[in-house]
C-alpha cells in the first residue's frame, strides 16, 4: 500500500476540495456534499492520482491500478445520520 492517497472529488461536474488519507485506513470518512450542488440524481467521480498496481510495488502480479475501496455510499442531508433517520 502506499503511505499516502490524495482523493480529488467532483461532484456533477463541480470540483470539491481535495484530502488525503494516509495509510490503511478502515472506517467511516464523511465527506460534505455542498447542497448548492445537489441534484434528484447525482455525479459523483473519485480521482486517485496515487492509484498504483499491486505488481508495481512488489505485493503481487495484478496489473491493475488500486487505489481506494468503498464498501458503501451513501449520501443525505447535513446533520442525518444513521441513528436519525426514521
Amino acid at each position: 500500500f502506499h503511505e499516502r492517497q490524495r482523493i480529488a472529488i467532483a461532484l456533477n461536474g463541480t470540483s470539491l476540495p481535495p484530502f488525503e488519507v494516509k495509510g490503511s485506513v478502515s472506517g467511516v470518512i464523511e465527506i460534505p456534499l455542498p447542497e448548492s450542488l445537489l441534484r434528484r440524481e447525482n455525479i459523483v467521480r473519485f480521482s486517485l492520482p496515487d492509484a498504483a498496481a499491486p505488481a508495481s510495488l512488489g505485493l503481487s502480479e495484478d496489473e491493475r491500478l488500486l487505489g481506494l475501496r468503498v464498501e458503501w455510499f451513501k449520501s443525505g442531508s447535513a446533520g442525518v445520520s444513521p441513528a436519525n433517520e426514521p
